[in-house]
């Protein structure tokens, strides 16, 4: 099944990424647990406005590379939603203290939210992986700039907010 979504992804002109760093920053692209952080991380650090990460979870460690790539980078706004309970023992509260010392906005939603990414208003991370918690090694993500798809996106955080 997941080769077969695979090849549908791939004949909708959709490229899976490598471990390129080259080619780390193609849009309509598929990335996974490999591959996906630095790319990220790049178009955090390349935001000019807005970053938006609605994550299920969040991990102090996680937390730490997410403010290490946006440091210094005061003019854009940072929003995170995050599930109030996550049910996750562990470094939450300390994450979520230290964004928040850093300027990040945190929100906590009594619903569960779904993983993905808007940067600026156009650049969409959407998928199964966890931004700013904890991983599973199957789920993927997908990398696409698409203003309507980022639209959609915000409306459904902003809703339960």
């Amino acid at each position: 099944m997941y080769r077969k979504r695979l090849r549908t992804y791939k004949k909708a002109a959709w490229q899976l990424q490598t471990t390129d760093p080259a080619a780390s920053q193609t849009v309509n692209a598929i990335f996974d647990l490999d591959n996906y952080l630095d790319a990220f991380l790049q178009d955090l650090r390349e935001s000019r406005k807005e970053v938006v990460i609605s994550s299920p979870a969040i991990t102090l460690s996680r937390a730490e590379k997410v403010l290490q790539a946006m440091e210094g980078r005061n003019e854009v706004d940072v929003v995170i939603f995050t599930a109030a309970d996550d049910g996750w023992d562990g470094t939450r509260d300390a994450a979520i203290h230290q964004l928040k010392k850093e300027g990040f906005s945190v929100r906590e939603l009594d619903d569960p939210v779904d993983p993905f990414s808007v940067i600026d208003r156009e650049l969409v991370w959407d998928g199964g992986i966890n931004l700013l918690g904890p991983e599973d090694a199957w789920n993927h993500l997908i990398r696409v700039k698409d203003k309507v798809a980022a639209a959609e996106l915000l409306e459904m955080v902003v809703e339960s907010w």
